[in-house]
């Protein structure tokens, strides 16, 4: 029997919802989930929108990780900055993004060091190494 699924007229196609998980020792300790609240449009709909789109205003959500308690996400170990880097998501775009907030240890994604201040697209499967520290 072959894998082929054929779309049926009528059946929607299953959506991916993006997902960062925060693994410690292998237990989760966040799961950040990449949603819009209020979409502007259905992605199938043929008919135009009847807002303004200009006019509508979507708020990218920040998360920001570190050792200082107003973080988001606080990492208490002695190679991570006090404001580590920080996550930002727009929920339209179904994008995750990294920023290094110039910490002393740095910050890697797959292996690779990022530029302080420079925002880094995450990628299915990316692994973020922050200090002595890493998350998948």
């Amino acid at each position: 029997m072959a894998n082929n699924k054929e779309k049926r007229p009528g059946e929607e196609e299953e959506r991916k919802i993006p997902v960062f998980t925060v693994l410690r020792n292998g237990a989760i300790l966040k799961n950040i989930f990449v949603v819009s609240k209020s979409p502007l449009a259905s992605p199938t709909s043929s008919e135009p929108s009847t807002e303004n789109e200009e006019s509508i205003q979507e708020t990218e959500e920040i998360l920001t990780f570190g050792r200082h308690p107003d973080c988001n996400i606080v990492l208490n170990h002695p190679s991570i900055s006090r404001f580590h880097l920080q996550i930002n998501s727009k929920p339209s775009s179904q994008k995750l993004f990294v920023t290094d907030l110039s910490s002393v240890h740095g910050t890697w994604i797959s292996g690779k060091k990022i530029e302080p201040g420079l925002r880094v697209e995450l990628n299915e499967g990316d692994t973020i190494k922050v200090g002595g520290s890493t998350r998948h």
